[in-house]
């Protein structure tokens, strides 16, 4: 594995865990401690950080087409929508236009 690719996945490791983290934490106290509003509070916390989490990652990955080896870059809509698999993700191709498993990379 590669420098790049290690920072890549130390990185994205890193966001969620400290994601998750924060989800544990902010449940116990918000929802607990501020009933009804931490509830609300929470979500709002949450759906944030998930946002924050995927820009990031649409930002700083790009994915290769499993027909062509056309090498790409997504929109954060289209990383948050598209459907996950541990081999890749299913996303429609710009060049050859076919849907396929597509392999994630860091971007350079």
């Amino acid at each position: 594995m590669t420098p790049d690719k290690q920072d890549y996945h130390r990185k994205l490791t890193l966001y969620l865990v400290v994601l998750l983290f924060l989800a544990m934490i902010g449940s116990i106290l918000l929802i607990e401690l501020a009933h009804p509003f931490g509830l609300y509070i929470w979500i709002a916390l949450m759906a944030g950080g998930l946002y924050l989490l995927v820009r990031w990652h649409a930002a700083n990955s790009r994915y290769e087409c499993g027909h062509c080896g056309n090498v790409f870059k997504i929109s954060a809509r289209a990383d948050f929508i598209s459907i996950h698999s541990m081999s890749g993700k299913r996303l429609i191709c710009p060049r050859c236009h076919r849907r396929s498993c597509c392999r994630a990379m860091p971007a350079e």
